[in-house]
């Protein structure tokens, strides 16, 4: 560590290091120095906060995808507008600490897929605060707000005709307005090339 060095900066080097030999390492880290806070370090991808966006860089050939790396994750920017179509204006009841609450469903769509030093990347708004993972206290609130994911993507895919969309509590942020927001629509974009 640098003297001077801010926590952001101590954190960047420090998960740099853990990521020596991971090819995409030169691409992170040259959005770290761009002012990129790393946040995430996922099977599929590192996630990366520049300011109000987040970048996902993901490996080169990218599950070795027969439709190309790029093409498998326009595919999944592609179903992400659609399902934050079809979902918007949608609200709902859930019930958390006790209280009925009206939620509004937001889906965050993938803005833009690229390539950069050959790796694949997805670059979309970053949604603060904390998955909805903590949400729910009771036993019955948390098996009533799983139930209600299961519908949306059993609806979802219904609706955009395909059998991946898989809503998970730890990409569901539920902010002050009670607007959940979906951060991702699948647990891995893989899953559309299934």
């Amino acid at each position: 560590m640098e003297p001077g060095d801010t926590e952001r900066a101590i954190y960047n080097k420090t998960i740099m290091r853990e990521l020596k030999y991971d090819p995409r390492n030169q691409v992170i880290r040259d959005i770290c120095e761009e002012g990129g806070e790393i946040i995430d370090v996922g099977g599929e991808a590192v996630v990366v906060r520049i300011q109000d966006r987040v970048i996902k860089v993901y490996p080169r050939n990218y599950q070795r995808s027969p439709k190309g790396a790029i093409n498998l994750i326009e595919s999944y920017k592609v179903a992400t507008s659609r399902a934050a179509y079809t979902l918007r204006g949608r609200k709902d009841q859930l019930k958390i600490d006790g209280r009925d609450v009206e939620v509004l469903w937001e889906v965050i769509p993938v803005d833009r897929v690229y390539e950069r030093e050959g790796f694949p990347c997805t670059e979309s708004r970053y949604i603060a605060g904390q998955s909805t993972m903590f949400t729910f206290k009771s036993e019955a609130e948390k098996h009533a707000y799983l139930k209600k994911l299961l519908e949306l993507s059993s609806m979802l895919n219904n609706k955009l005709n395909v059998d991946f969309v898989s809503i998970t509590p730890i990409n569901v942020k539920l902010n002050n307005d009670n607007i959940c927001q979906i951060t991702d629509i699948s647990a891995t974009v893989s899953d559309i090339g299934r």
